[in-house]
Order: C-alpha cells, then sequence, then structure tokens
C-alpha cells in the first residue's frame, strides 16, 4: 500500500502521517543515526572539514602544491644531467662480455645553435668501480643532438657503470644500475 505525502512549500511545516519506522523506548530517546528523533528544522552538518563551493580550484591548488613537493624531494634520475646548456643521459648496453657504453647529449630547450657559436669540447671517464676498469671519450659538442660512445670490458658481476662528464670544464658525475634488463643482443 502507497501512502500518500503531503507537499508543502519551503518554508511551510509539513505534515507526514506515516507510521514511525520502528517502537520508540520511552524516554524519548532513540539510537544515534535514527532521523526520527532529529528535529527536522535542523539542517545536516555534511563535510565540515571541507567546505568549499562548488567550482572552487582550492582542491587543485592543493594538488598542484602536494605535486611540487614530491617532486623536489624524490632525486631525478642520477643517470642525467643538465651542464652548460647541455642535457646528459648515461646509456650502457651488455654484449656477452663487453659493455657499450655512451652518453647522449641534446641542447636544452632555450640554447639554439648559431653558425659563429663554437663547439664545446666534452670528455667522459667511464668507470666500472668493482674492477676499476675505466675508458674514456672525447669529442665536441655541436648540432642539437650528439653522442660519445665506446666499448669496455664487462664481468658480470658489475653492479654500478660511472661516468664524469666533462663540457668546458664542468664536471658531473652519472651513474646506472647493471642488472639483467640491459642486456641487448
Amino acid at each position: 500500500m502507497k501512502h500518500s505525502v503531503l507537499r508543502v512549500k519551503k518554508g511551510q511545516e509539513s505534515y507526514d502521517d506515516r507510521p514511525p519506522r520502528g517502537p520508540v523506548p520511552p524516554g524519548g530517546g532513540g539510537q544515534e543515526g535514527d532521523d526520527t528523533q532529529r528535529p527536522r528544522d535542523r539542517p545536516r552538518r555534511r563535510g565540515m572539514l571541507f567546505r568549499m563551493r562548488r567550482g572552487s580550484l582550492m582542491p587543485l591548488l592543493i594538488l598542484v602544491v602536494i605535486a611540487a613537493v614530491v617532486l623536489r624531494v624524490i632525486p631525478r634520475s642520477a643517470s642525467r644531467a643538465n651542464l652548460e646548456g647541455w642535457h646528459a643521459a648515461l646509456q650502457a648496453r651488455v654484449l656477452v662480455d663487453t659493455l657499450e657504453v655512451g652518453v647522449a647529449f641534446s641542447r636544452l630547450g632555450g640554447a639554439r645553435e648559431n653558425a659563429n657559436d663554437t663547439p664545446a669540447a666534452a670528455s667522459v671517464l667511464f668507470v666500472l668501480p668493482d674492477t676499476g676498469e675505466q675508458t674514456e671519450a672525447f669529442g665536441e659538442l655541436s648540432g642539437s643532438r650528439m653522442a660519445l660512445r665506446t666499448r669496455m670490458r664487462f664481468i658480470a658481476s658489475e653492479k654500478v657503470l660511472r661516468a664524469v662528464v666533462n663540457i668546458n670544464g664542468e664536471l658531473r658525475t652519472l651513474s646506472l644500475p647493471l642488472n639483467g634488463s640491459l642486456t641487448g643482443k
């Protein structure tokens, strides 16, 4: 059986002739959360902690601040660096008992090559710290992209490859863990 409900305009008292949902214990105190005992004229409180208007940009601002803090705290990859207007990335590939190593250089976004720019002198010292094996590569950085590559003897027990990059006297040390993911064909 469907009960009829009397609809009343806003601001007016309403009347509901439906029976109560359950027996009300003597003393007038209902269970917590039982909305039959709550006065109808008091509005419900929802979201008191984060009360914002619809369309507010505050949640977006909070997320941006959190992302900026996290990106500052988390260290960047140790195999990449920016120096002297160039971005350097250390790369390696294992070929049985040799290791192909290289540093790829690319110009940073704002720096453009002019015809009268002098090429930057670059050198890279590749070192396997566990065995002391090392080799060096030299070159001049010109154009927008370039790589300095070489090969070195490799033993499977090696764990880390380090490269000391020098561009016009500015030095950076890059490191790359050597694991099974670097194996090549």
